[in-house]
């Protein structure tokens, strides 16, 4: 654009090359990201090189669907290994507390159904999703065992003696 108005440029000193086509259409089927891509072209891996690899790839119809999305940030991962044997254990006291997300997961491998042991409820109130609450039936956070441990909706969970530490509370005022 510059060119055409007759400015000079030369001073630039770092004018875009060119992709090669032909070098393009090579590559692109043989790999499987556009930072090989641009590895193979000798560009620098950066988003400006990578918006010029995918546009000019867009603008000549070269099929790109086989890309991983993000390959350089997502290795390829074994499948996870089970937790439940881990997780599902009484712990120390000085152990700190082990969050929903693996009691969860560790519940869910042995088979424990997702809905609420007190009313039934499967996560739906008012035709909304709510998440259930995983409840200690002994009020102790550190016995994760599975007779310990159950599902209930925060509705029936707020009716227990250990919801929110009640049973601590309880025994300390009284």
């Amino acid at each position: 654009m510059l060119r055409e108005q007759h400015i000079d440029t030369k001073h630039f000193t770092h004018a875009r090359a060119p992709i090669d086509e032909a070098a393009l259409r090579t590559l692109i089927p043989q790999a499987s990201s556009y930072a090989e891509v641009m590895r193979g072209l000798g560009l620098v891996v950066d988003d400006t090189s990578h918006r010029r690899v995918r546009r000019t790839a867009a603008r000549l119809g070269f099929d790109t669907s086989h890309f991983k999305r993000r390959a350089w940030g997502k290795p390829d991962r074994p499948a996870p290994t089970p937790t439940a044997h881990r997780v599902l254990v009484v712990l120390p006291a000085h152990a700190g507390r082990t969050g929903r997300a693996q009691l969860h997961r560790a519940l869910t491998e042995i088979g424990v159904p997702y809905a609420c042991a007190s009313c039934g409820s499967t996560g739906e109130w008012l035709g909304r999703r709510i998440t259930s609450q995983i409840d200690h039936v002994n009020g102790d956070w550190h016995d994760n065992r599975q007779e310990n441990l159950r599902y209930l909706c925060p509705n029936c969970h707020a009716l227990t003696d250990t919801w929110c530490r009640q049973k601590e509370r309880r025994s300390l005022a009284g």
